[in-house]
Order: structure tokens, then sequence, then C-alpha cells
């Protein structure tokens, strides 16, 4: 007699539906199954099974399926577990034995490994049209300022399964993809942490947005640089962070930035990361209106304002350069106030932006494969 067949997933199979679902593939990793603030959920490769500390969840690959597909009865539930483990999007990880070790680690840390596993879960993601959503995360982004325009022309998507952390934004360097950050609606986790990024992230040589332009605007948040977009700015990014790092510094050298519109937060990290990029830079402070900590809490009214005073205080410095400088190259005050609009670009987006025409116009497409083979002839 022929021995039954025992249904026994495998550290392996667990690999694949975790990658399947762009989570990384560590031994300690923050729980998909409960609003989770810190890496709660341990990872057994050898016996294919995972154990939640916090909420209690455990069980092996078929099971961690059936957590993340709830709606779906048993059967459905099984033939979209077989369906994760044939797909494409899993070939990339081979049927060997994985057990903790220095060479998995190595690879753990290498940056191209983890842009791909990333690459790979956000770009297959569901696209949404946020004019036709109406659930919570809408009703949340909206209540933050951001229409449905700039949600779309973004990218911005739902995550399939981050009950913490259910918004995902795709972080475009230059627009090319760098990584995703996700978005926390509950506030009980935000206490800990808002954002959550792609195991392998670095924020020491990435900067979000775009920067080619002797004038650049810098903010600190990723959420910070959209919403300046959709004021009308084009020249802006993010540094992650209040402090700029050399490798960044390094990065807007080399675009020819010459002139940084600080908009970093007006708390003391803040004022002092602006004070530190006068090491590098010719700083100029956004003019921010009283009780505005950063640019997420300004409207298109407040904005306006701010953005006035701003143009005003560059073109004093403008003024002051051509008086003590025999060698500054415009004598024309008019030109150099043409200079001034050019750079900092209030102009709607009606006109030639080379964020949404150039480079950054590639994230639009959703053909992940098209997108790889982009991203690697931009690194050649």
């Amino acid at each position: 007699m022929c021995e039954p067949y025992v249904f026994k997933p495998s550290g392996n199979d667990l690999r694949k539906v975790m990658y399947y679902h762009g989570i990384p593939l560590d031994d300690q990793i923050t729980c998909p199954f409960h609003d989770d603030n810190r890496p709660s959920c341990h990872i057994d490769y050898e016996s294919g099974t995972f154990y939640c500390f916090a909420c209690g969840v455990s069980g092996d690959a078929f099971e961690f399926v059936k957590l993340a597909y709830p709606k779906l009865n048993g059967i459905k539930q099984l033939q979209r577990y077989f369906r994760i483990l044939k797909s494409k999007k899993v070939k990339p990880l081979k049927n060997d034995n994985f057990r903790a070790s220095k060479k998995r680690q190595d690879k753990l840390k290498n940056k191209q490994y983890y842009e791909d596993i990333s690459h790979d879960y956000y770009y297959g993601l569901k696209t949404l049209d946020w004019k036709k959503e109406k659930g919570p995360e809408q009703q949340y982004l909206k209540a933050r300022g951001f229409n449905s325009k700039t949600m779309n022309e973004f990218g911005v998507k739902l995550t399939l399964t981050s009950k913490a952390y259910p918004i995902i934004f795709p972080i475009l360097d230059m627009g090319n993809f760098a990584g995703y950050v996700c978005r926390t609606m509950n506030k009980n986790v935000e206490k800990r942490a808002k954002y959550l990024y792609n195991t392998g992230f670095s924020r020491n040589h990435t900067l979000g947005g775009y920067y080619k332009n002797e004038v650049v605007v810098l903010c600190e948040g990723y959420l910070d640089m959209i919403k300046l977009r959709q004021f009308g700015l084009t020249n802006v990014a993010c540094i992650f962070g209040w402090k700029i790092t050399s490798k960044q510094v390094d990065k807007l050298k080399a675009m020819g930035v010459k002139t940084i519109i600080s908009a970093l937060d007006t708390d003391l990290p803040g004022r002092k990361g602006t004070d530190y990029l006068k090491n590098f830079f010719n700083v100029i402070r956004f003019q921010f209106p009283n009780g505005i900590k950063d640019p997420g809490e300004l409207t298109q009214e407040l904005f306006d304002t701010a953005y006035k005073q701003t143009k005003q205080l560059y073109r004093k410095m403008e003024m002051s350069a051509n008086v003590n400088s025999k060698q500054h190259k415009t004598g024309n005050q008019k030109q150099r106030s043409k200079q001034v609009k050019n750079s900092l670009h209030k102009g709607r987006r009606q006109s030639k932006d080379p964020f949404l025409e150039g480079r950054g116009a590639r994230h639009r497409t959703n053909n992940p494969r098209q997108l790889r083979k982009q991203r690697q002839s931009n690194m050649s």
C-alpha cells in the first residue's frame, strides 16, 4: 500500500509565503496580524513555524495564508496557498535548507537584495484610484490634506497584511525606486513609531524627491515632501530625519545644488538641522507661520503666504551677494527674480515638470519587469 500523503509545510514554504507578501526574511519581524509596534513575531525557518509573543498567533506557512486571507473559505485558502508557492514572484528563492548562518546574515544586509524584495512587493500590490476609494485610509489621508490626484500621482497603495501600517508609499530618489515607507493610522502605534520602512532601507545615501537645481527645498519626512509637491514646488526633497548625512550632501552637490531652503521642522532638532546645513550650503529658512511645526500642518493658503515671505528673503540674499561679490554672474535684479521663481517653481504643474516628465515619470508604469530593467540600467 502507498503511504498516505501528509500535508506538512516546510521552512522553505514559509520563506516563500513571507517573500510573496514582502515581509523581510528575518528571525524576528513586526507581526502583520495585529497592531505591532516592535518586532514581536519569531520565525523559525528550520521548523517552518512562526509565533507572535504579543498576540499569540502561531503556525506554519499554510496557517500564515489562512490568517492573511480570513475572508476566503478553507478550499480557496488552500488554493491561494499553492498558487503562492508556484508563483513567479517567489522564483528568486532557491529550494534549499534555510538555516541561520553568517552567509545568510550577509545576504540579508545586501542593499540590492532588499531592494528587489521591496520592489516586487510594492509593485505587486493593487494599483488604486483614490478618486473612487471610500475606505478609512482615504478618509485619513484626506484629513491630513492630501487630495486624490496627489495620492494617485505618487502611487499610494494599501498593504496586504499589515494592520498596524496599512498605507504604503514608494520612496523615489530622482524618480528611481529606493524602497517604501508605510504609515500607521493607529494612535497607540503612532506613539511608538509613525512610519515603518522596508528592511534594508538606509537614509544614509537616500533622498526622497527631486533635486536637480541650484536651489532646492529640503524637509524631514517623505510625506512632508509630497505635501510640498502638492502645493506646487518641484525641486523639493526629504532627508528622512533632522540631520543631513555626508552622502546626502554629496548627492546634492553632485546635482549642482548651492542653496537650500530649509523646511525642516520648527522644533529644536529641526533648528539644529538647519544650522548644520550651513556647513555645506547657502541656507534660507522657510518662513513657517507661528504655531506650524512642519509642512504637513500647512494649508494651501498658509503655504502661499509662507512661500511669498521665503522668496523675499531669497531675493534679499541675492541682492546682498551682488553688493559684496564682484564675481557674481548676474547683475540684473529682474533676471534674478525670474531665476528665483523658476528655481522654487511656484507655478502649477501644467508647465513642464522634470520630476513628472523626466525620470520621475517612470514610476507611473505598473510593469514590475520593466521597472526592474529600468533600475538596473540606472545602476550601470
